[in-house]
């Protein structure tokens, strides 16, 4: 996140530069540019390469490499970032809804209150009831699961019905 906030801050900078040079070029008459100049190619000399007494050709030449290998590193930067987002995603996936309200907690610093974060526990109650009584043959056992589903269903409908009052 960082690095797109100084790659961002970088072309707002640029953006502002190439401007004024636009605008200070118009001032400029046409008869001193010479048409046959060939745009300077623009980069950065790895540490230490100017003490080795490259040519304007060499220099030119590594402008070239590094313009080529940079725009293939921006692209599979983006690329990382597009794969962080989605992994983050998938991650989210696996947190039940309190461990989620949980996660959100810590990152913000926020109390969550007290009738919704019951909503929450009582959600994930019932869905871990259902889960067992989906997965229980035994009779006696399922009658047991059923008043348990039961009663984790009118738990949560009590939550939800104390949300809703609390939003009015």
């Amino acid at each position: 996140m960082l690095r797109f906030r100084l790659g961002a801050a970088l072309l707002a900078v640029c953006a502002l530069a190439s401007t004024s040079w636009l605008v200070s070029a118009d001032d400029k008459k046409p008869d001193e540019k010479k048409p046959d100049d060939p745009p300077k190619a623009k980069g950065v000399l790895p540490q230490n390469w100017k003490a080795l007494g490259l040519t304007k050709d060499q220099v030119t030449e590594v402008y070239k490499v590094q313009s080529k290998f940079n725009s293939e590193i921006d692209k599979l930067k983006a690329k990382i970032d597009a794969l962080k987002a989605e992994e983050k995603v998938e991650l989210e996936k696996i947190l039940t809804d309190e461990q989620k309200r949980k996660l959100r907690e810590i990152k913000t610093g926020e109390k969550p209150d007290k009738e919704k974060e019951a909503l929450l526990k009582a959600r994930d109650a019932l869905k871990k009831a259902e889960e067992v009584l989906k997965e229980n043959k035994d009779e006696a056992k399922a009658k047991d699961l059923e008043k348990a589903v039961a009663d984790a269903r009118a738990a949560l409908k009590k939550a939800e019905d104390a949300a809703k009052d609390k939003d009015k």
